[in-house]
């Protein structure tokens, strides 16, 4: 039989048995075939040819012909263009990210592209020519992405300006069913029975930082997200959730907020290790004026502890805030949380939640590099399941025992309307130096009826190492936050089985308005 023939042969078996795209578990973090590609920072030296760009491809698992809607996000999570990509069974397109900026774009299409002996058709999909041309608004890329103001945005900003003249974001890439939509993941229609996008777990690939001029390379997989159009429903937490109101109806899982990373910065590691995050961010992505800001930024750091080779922990918000600054505050993705790194080796663990009561998704990545003579990228662990609640990624929970209401001004024990309170958590059980406290955090919002104010805690507490003789003392943790401004009225303030009964205006006692105890 000739080659040809056995091709052909091939090919009628591929359409009649071709198993589906390897399957994973849902709401994990893993390598299989997805919906949707996150490309979690790139970075392109605009002006120097030989500095620091992004490559990466996206590749195709199935036979069959699929369309890619493949959106460039600035750092501040504010979408700047978006165009189609038409890839052929087992397709695979690559892309570098300066010639994009430069306005180019690699020509697909279904007369465009070459069909190999196995590719099927697919779709059926509307409106996609012989060639997906799209003009590239190059000079709109260039200063969106680098903090400066666009006309296509009316003159307003995007991103940070870090004053280097570098372009930097990240980049989502979404099977979809139609071309031509002029959509962003974030705009209503993307998602939804009549919406473009489409749950075809068909997508992997990589992404490459790479500087020519110094013979530097590092890689990574694409971050993949899965989709299930019956796993999500309302309030469920999904990857594009704060754009379709929690309502489920993008399909693809969410990831986690918590990460661990190993981290080498001594010795031979003299390039050190930078911490690569992409952060879940809240609100509409709308642009702002030049010289301000989006309203959530920067976004906080919950929960970070580094430890050494030897087990000694030590909390690295503390070192932030007594060194010096980070050179940028924590946006939506960056490569420059080697901030968070304090000893020569060690990990970091990284609860990057926004608070207690709002889980925020996250991923992480480290960039290593010895002596300038080689790199490498390596993904972080995640601590959790995108799903469901978030909890203590370290250490034991501890419930609050004891809850007061206090003044902010403590020399005024008076509350009056329009003021706020202070809110004095205690974790329950007897704490000393043989403990070690990862959080002690809280957040207070309204809940159930009018009146109604709900604190979460979380208390992630380590119990005492095995031979470890303390002081016998009994240590509260204690987590401290804020109301929000409070009307005239009747309150109630419950934590869990504590309930806390108030009014505004009134005066509060010594000590504060308390319930529990330890």
């Amino acid at each position: 039989m000739s080659a040809r023939a056995l091709a052909l042969a091939a090919l009628a078996l591929t359409a009649l048995l071709a198993p589906p795209p390897a399957a994973a578990e849902l709401c994990s973090v893993d390598l299989a075939p997805a919906a949707t590609v996150l490309l979690p920072y790139f970075e392109v030296a605009l002006g120097d040819a030989s500095g620091t760009t992004t490559l990466f491809e996206l590749s195709n698992a199935s036979p069959r012909s699929v369309v890619v809607r493949v959106t460039l996000w600035t750092d501040l999570a504010i979408p700047t263009f978006a165009f189609d990509l038409w890839l052929t069974g087992y397709d695979v397109q690559s892309f570098n990210l300066r010639d994009l900026f430069a306005g180019g774009l690699p020509a697909t299409g279904p007369g465009t592209s070459p069909n190999g002996y196995f590719s099927l058709p697919g779709g059926p999909f509307v409106g996609c020519p012989g060639a997906l041309a799209t003009a590239v608004p190059a000079a709109h890329l260039r200063a969106a992405h680098s903090g400066l103001g666009s006309a296509l945005h009316g003159g307003l900003c995007s991103g940070r300006d870090l004053g280097d003249g570098h372009a930097r974001g990240y980049l989502t890439a979404d099977v979809v069913g139609r071309c031509g939509s002029g959509l962003f993941p974030s705009d209503p229609g993307y998602f939804g029975a009549d919406g473009i996008a489409r749950h075809d777990n068909v997508l992997w690939g990589h992404y490459y930082y790479v500087e020519a001029g110094r013979d530097f390379a590092q890689g990574e997989s694409l971050v993949r997200l899965e989709a299930d159009p019956a796993a999500f429903g309302p309030g469920d937490r999904t990857f594009y959730g704060r754009y379709v109101g929690d309502s489920g109806i993008d399909g693809r899982e969410p990831l986690p907020g918590s990460w661990v990373s190993r981290y080498l910065t001594g010795g031979p590691f003299d390039a050190g290790t930078r911490l690569v995050t992409w952060r879940e961010t809240p609100g509409a992505p709308i642009p702002f004026a030049c010289g301000s800001a989006p309203p959530w930024y920067p976004l906080p750091l919950t929960q970070v502890v580094s430890f050494d080779e030897e087990e000694n922990a030590v909390d690295a918000r503390e070192i932030i805030f007594i060194q010096p600054p980070p050179p940028t505050a924590p946006a939506a993705a960056q490569s420059d949380g080697d901030y968070l790194v304090v000893h020569p080796f060690g990990w970091v663990f990284a609860d990057l939640d926004r608070s207690p009561l709002e889980p925020a998704q996250a991923y992480v990545a480290a960039l290593i590099g010895a002596e300038g003579r080689y790199s490498v990228g390596t993904a972080a662990t995640p601590f959790g399941a995108g799903c469901g609640p978030a909890g203590c990624g370290l250490g034991r929970e501890a419930e609050a025992a004891r809850l007061c209401l206090e003044p902010v001004n403590g020399a005024d024990p008076t509350l009056d309307p329009g003021e706020r309170a202070r809110v004095r958590a205690t974790a329950a059980g007897c704490y000393n130096n043989c403990n070690f406290v990862h959080q002690a955090a809280c957040t207070v919002r309204p809940a159930g009826t009018a009146g109604g104010l709900e604190v979460a805690t979380r208390f992630c507490i380590n119990p005492p190492a095995p031979g470890c003789l303390g002081p016998p003392v009994c240590d509260p943790v204690e987590a401290v936050c804020l109301t929000a401004p409070l009307a005239a009225g009747d309150y109630a303030l419950g934590a869990g089985d504590l309930e806390l009964r108030f009014s505004v205006p009134t005066a509060l006692p010594p000590g504060g308005l308390c319930v529990g105890g330890l």
